[in-house]
């Protein structure tokens, strides 16, 4: 199981496209993806899930990927993070 915690350092938090970006490449990993916010955990290959969970600026967030290519998902995961400037 790989696991990654990071706080959201972006003034708009974590809204639409960054999220659809995330969506889009994450859905093709065969690895169980989930993003937990406060109490409450998601799909992260799911955009209404994530989209659900409303995340301010500031927000800490855990992101755990678990299956066959959770390494690969998870480097995938940090890279999109940082070029969309959200961790």
């Amino acid at each position: 199981m790989e696991k990654y915690s990071f706080t959201v350092n972006n003034p708009n938090g974590l809204y639409a496209k960054p999220i659809n970006t995330i969506v889009n490449n994450v859905s093709s990993f065969i690895s169980d993806l989930s993003l937990t916010y406060g109490n409450r955990t998601v799909n992260l290959k799911s955009m209404m899930g994530v989209m659900s969970l409303g995340i301010p600026n500031k927000a800490f967030l855990e992101i755990t990927a678990e299956g066959p290519d959770e390494e690969k998902a998870m480097k995938e995961i940090k890279r999109i993070l940082v070029d969309e400037d959200i961790a």
